[in-house]
């Protein structure tokens, strides 16, 4: 709480609390600075507000960019239309919204190495990529779906015309 003090003449100092001044003191709050303070801390809670709505403006355009981005689309792409990825997991077979990894691209050359979780009406799983950008042009080293629950990965790059044999009961 904020006091002020007083000394009287021939006495010792003492205290009063805010909003208590004796007449003719002299010391009568000052309502511009009472006012100043007051949009001091208005002006504070706005520029937070607006550095954090900026935090956030940046990390979702981060990944909508990197969502977005041809080596991400290629390899979910190429997900959707594996028989043995849409056996797994059924049909449609929708991009989670979090995804981890990095692209970096200098001129046409370039290297992604990510993991995209994958969902259908079946079951879920991950799609982890590596690959390379050299001309201009992407170039898949390892596209590999894990299904969650199972050790057995299903190798994209190869040909899989038939689905491997469903995983055995337990």
């Amino acid at each position: 709480m904020f006091t002020t003090q007083f000394r009287l003449l021939a006495g010792p100092a003492f205290v009063l609390p805010q909003g208590s001044f004796p007449p003719g003191s002299g010391n009568l709050p000052n309502p511009a600075m009472e006012a100043r303070r007051r949009f001091r801390a208005k002006e504070a809670g706005w520029i937070i507000g607006i550095f954090l709505g900026l935090i956030v403006l940046f990390v979702v355009g981060l990944f909508v960019l990197l969502s977005s981005s041809e080596v991400f689309q290629r390899a979910v792409q190429q997900a959707q239309s594996n028989p043995a990825v849409v056996e797994r997991l059924g049909q449609p077979i929708r991009r989670g919204l979090l995804f981890s990894g990095n692209i970096k691209i200098s001129g046409s050359s370039g290297h992604a190495d990510f993991a995209i979780p994958l969902s259908g009406p079946k079951g879920k799983g991950t799609l982890y990529g590596v690959a390379t950008r050299s001309a201009g042009a992407w170039k898949f080293e390892t596209l590999q779906f894990a299904i969650e629950g199972e050790s057995q990965r299903i190798n994209l790059l190869e040909d899989n015309s038939q689905p491997p044999p469903p995983p055995p009961e337990p």
